[in-house]
């Protein structure tokens, strides 16, 4: 009888163990049914990101009679869908942005796909929003000033849109470290509180507690409480001062400087940057010697 050499396929000599081509069929049959999955399954429900909306301004504090920006705390902004819809609400540190500003908000931007719904903490391009509702630290409303921009718009290319909006807010002064001067203003200016009030870091003259009654900038040598000026003139005297809003000045004058100076013009409202009175009173000979206050 005649015999034939069939190739007979390897098996593994150890128990259990399958061979190499049994091993590959079952990895087939896994990416198989990985890709025959339903496709919903791995899929985000989003629209198409865009560039975020920038939002920026200066707070203000309306109770600090020098409106001086606010550099510290937090902003909550809600945003709301014009026609209705559930509203999402994005954060802000307040900070001393290059002296001008106090915050920067981006709000995340999605182009709508088909059939999707977006993202619940984005702006949908070509809708209608409303922003009117601002909180500062949580539980004090904060109002636009410019309460046109409580709505707004942003249409299907308004990709990567820049705005300003500044606020207002409404919160009681405070000075929690007692050295007379105010926590926002030394934060504004020194960035921290426990400012030494009698220190003169920009060495005009004045010392903080000064430049903070005067409004003055403690660390510009150019922002001081002074004369500008004292000028003769044919019908008097022209004596002229720096000025800053929300004040009031004395002019005092003397012949003598031992003797004391006496009151020539009081509570004179500041009309900034500059302030001035004409003495008609100092006729020839003189001398005169002029003292400027600063009303309290």
């Amino acid at each position: 009888m005649k015999t034939s050499n069939i190739p007979v396929p390897l098996t593994s000599t150890r128990p259990g163990r399958a061979c190499p081509k049994a091993r590959l069929s079952k990895v087939a049959v896994v990416v198989l049914a990985l890709v025959s999955a339903p496709l919903s399954r791995w899929v985000v429900a989003q629209g198409i990101p865009e560039p975020s909306l920038v939002m920026y301004g200066a707070v203000r504090n309306a109770q600090d009679r020098d409106r001086l920006r606010m550099v510290f705390g937090n902003l909550t902004w809600s945003f709301q869908p014009a026609g209705g819809g559930p509203a999402f609400a994005v954060s802000a540190t307040l900070t001393n942005i290059n002296d001008q500003f106090s915050y920067v908000l981006r709000v995340p931007c999605e182009t709508e796909v088909a059939g999707l719904p977006l993202s619940s903490n984005a702006l949908r391009l070509g809708s209608s929003f409303t922003r009117g509702n601002v909180f500062f630290n949580v539980t004090n409303r904060a109002t636009l000033v410019n309460s046109a921009q409580a709505s707004f718009s942003l249409s299907a290319t308004a990709r990567g849109q820049v705005e300003r909006v500044d606020l207002e807010i409404s919160v009681v002064l405070e000075d929690l470290d007692g050295n007379g001067l105010l926590d926002a203003w030394e934060r504004l200016f020194f960035g921290r509180t426990g400012v030494d009030p009698s220190a003169d870091p920009d060495g005009d003259g004045l010392d903080n507690l000064a430049e903070h009654k005067a409004g003055t900038n403690p660390n510009d040598f150019q922002s001081q409480f002074r004369f500008i000026r004292v000028t003769p003139q044919a019908g008097g005297v022209l004596v002229e001062w720096s000025s800053v809003a929300n004040r009031s000045y004395s002019i005092l004058r003397s012949s003598d400087v031992l003797n004391g100076y006496q009151v020539l013009a009081g509570d004179r409202p500041a009309t900034p940057p500059l302030n001035s009175h004409l003495d008609t009173t100092a006729v020839p000979p003189g001398p005169y010697f002029y003292l400027l206050r600063l009303q309290e």
